[in-house]
């Protein structure tokens, strides 16, 4: 049994990288009260007009590649067109433009559908987590990714190790957690922040993305050869990590869920009221197709909607632009058939009566209470 696992398991930087990427969902609907969606960000990054909101939870995300790569490591070039055959490219592209279209048709990739979604109980994200997995893994084996995108030893001798990784995930959670509580315990504090002038939004947006790339790195899932280990069933050794990082963010984020929608909290720590996807939403062919869709791409290219926003800043290359912009330009695509077909988008927010809002956060009792109106559509990622 212990010769059909890869070497290359890190049990210990998946469980600590996923505590991380948790923490970073759990800060985010505390303080602004919105769901921490890779996917959902990039289509406003493309769809809106530019603004600051729009700009700063990917921009924290690029920062935190460029932070990570110089001061902890643990990013993996990926293999050269020589190395990965002359199809290398073409693969990517066409992998990144499947995951693209697919997260923004299904509304979700693995953090909104999975690390939210799931904790909420959602039961379109209990649809689509099993479809993009399991698609993902037929895809990964069929096309033999792990044969494509390799681990590379020379790379993997000289990350740090996990007692590295552990150090630095219980430094990030530290500085973004005891902040939070003293947000939510400390009356003084509550008070000051429940006033916060609006720029302080885009100041939290960013902090998220950042805390969120650098759970990505710490974890492993910004190496394209690691999630090919565990998407690709035929190669003999396989990699385990990315599910320890899922169920480790997942014990962050299930109790916290829980706890928001079973006590009916309604406000987040700046005064905003809760927006979050509602449960009843149901589940249709634009969930089905598009899981399935990103499943696909994600088992061709071993990438996903975050770890492409870190890897293009924390270990730029051909090979990660050409993943880059074919993950942008299927994002394109979604919007420009919906706006071509007339469908219904994602991010144009739903007018609901309070009793219709299946979750929503109160951090801080701010009277009088703001009624939220209207509640995020989309469970992206």
């Amino acid at each position: 049994m212990a010769s059909f696992i890869s070497p290359y398991f890190s049990p210990v930087q998946s469980l600590a990288g996923g505590a991380v990427l948790g923490a970073a969902v759990m800060f985010k609907t505390s303080m602004l009260g919105a769901v921490l969606g890779v996917s959902c960000a990039t289509r406003r990054f493309i769809s809106a007009r530019p603004s600051t909101k729009s700009l700063s939870f990917p921009l924290g995300m690029l920062l935190a590649g460029i932070m990570m790569s110089i001061f902890y490591g643990g990013m993996e070039p990926m293999v050269s067109v020589q190395t990965g055959g002359s199809g290398l490219l073409a693969r990517l592209l066409f992998g990144g433009l499947m995951v693209g279209f697919g997260t923004s048709l299904g509304e979700g990739c693995t953090s909104g559908h999975g690390l939210t979604g799931l904790a909420r109980l959602s039961p379109r994200s209990w649809v689509a987590v099993p479809l993009f997995m399991g698609f993902g893994v037929a895809s990964g084996t069929f096309c033999a990714t792990s044969i494509a995108l390799p681990p590379q030893p020379t790379v993997e001798a000289e990350q740090p190790g996990w007692e590295v990784a552990l150090a630095t995930a219980v430094f990030l959670l530290f500085v973004l957690l005891v902040p939070l509580a003293l947000a939510i315990f400390v009356p003084s504090i509550k008070d000051r922040l429940a006033r916060a002038p609006p720029a302080a939004e885009p100041m939290i947006e960013v902090v998220s993305g950042i805390v969120f790339g650098c759970g990505l790195v710490l974890s492993g899932m910004t190496k394209p050869s690691k999630v090919a280990g565990f998407l690709d069933l035929s190669s003999g050794a396989w990699d385990p990590s990315l599910a320890f990082v899922m169920c480790s963010a997942l014990i962050f984020t299930f109790p916290f869920f829980q706890y928001l929608e079973r006590m009916n909290v309604d406000q987040a720590v700046l005064g905003q009221p809760v927006a979050l996807p509602l449960k009843t939403k149901p589940i249709d062919y634009k969930l089905i197709t598009g899981a399935i869709i990103f499943g696909v791409g994600w088992g061709v290219c071993g990438g996903c909607p975050g770890p492409i926003w870190v890897m293009m800043a924390g270990s730029p290359s051909v090979e990660v632009a050409a993943l880059w912009f074919g993950y942008i330009g299927g994002t394109g695509l979604t919007v420009l058939v919906t706006h071509v077909l007339e469908l219904p988008d994602p991010l144009v927010a739903t007018p609901v009566v309070p009793a219709d809002i299946e979750a929503s956060v109160q951090v801080v009792p701010v009277a009088p209470a703001v009624q939220a109106p209207a509640a995020q559509e989309s469970n992206s990622s």
